[in-house]
């Protein structure tokens, strides 16, 4: 893997080690090193823990950046649902 994607991982593991509470930007920066890097199932996982384990509403980002995620990987039908289904209102990057 890219050392700048095994460090934003890193990153991420030694905050939650020490009960630092992740913000949207933590998890734009994990979701465009899953993105760089192919790694759907690990973004898809980051993406539900956003809203299920912080709280943290996702942004019309965090959303393009999980349909860039699909795309790259050819899953293009669950990329267009998620635009169909988000709950914001989709920017012209999405």
């Amino acid at each position: 893997m890219n050392g700048h994607v095994d460090e934003a991982f890193g990153c991420f593991n030694k905050m939650t080690e020490h009960e630092v509470k992740p913000n949207d930007i933590t998890f734009l920066g994990l979701l465009t090193a899953c993105t760089h890097v192919g790694l759907v199932d690990k973004g898809l996982e980051y993406f539900n823990m956003m809203d299920k384990r912080y709280g943290i509403f996702p942004k019309v980002e965090h959303y393009g950046c999980v349909v860039d995620l699909l795309s790259r990987a050819g899953r293009l039908v669950e990329a267009e649902d998620l635009i169909n289904t988000m709950p914001v209102k989709p920017n012209v990057i999405v």
